[in-house]
């Protein structure tokens, strides 16, 4: 699995760790601005990964999104703050499929 970050101003994503564990995902998070948009994503392959993303401003907002089998999913609603987000990459990344009911999903 593949831990990316992609923040302002580039905004080109950036590999931060391959086969990343739990205090990385977190530090990953937590040291990004989410100023402005910015995103995190764990990806399995090309067809399955999940991302967190938006920025902390209230016009902008938070989302999640992810693909499985190559068909993409976005989260119903924000997602209520950056736990919300670390929670579900890390359920990703643990594979506990705990993800799939912690937000609903379109």
């Amino acid at each position: 699995m593949i831990l990316q970050v992609c923040e302002p101003p580039s905004c080109t994503p950036r590999d931060i760790a391959i086969h990343p564990d739990l205090s990385t995902l977190a530090a990953a998070i937590r040291a990004l601005s989410w100023d402005d948009i910015t995103f995190v994503v764990l990806r399995l392959d090309e067809n399955t990964w999940i991302e967190g993303s938006g920025s902390l401003r209230p016009e902008d907002g938070l989302s999640a999104r992810f693909m499985e089998d190559g068909v993409e999913h976005v989260s119903r609603s924000a997602p209520e703050g950056l736990n919300v987000i670390e929670q579900l990459l890390t359920s990703f990344l643990l594979r506990d499929d705990r993800w799939r009911t912690l937000i609903e999903w379109d």
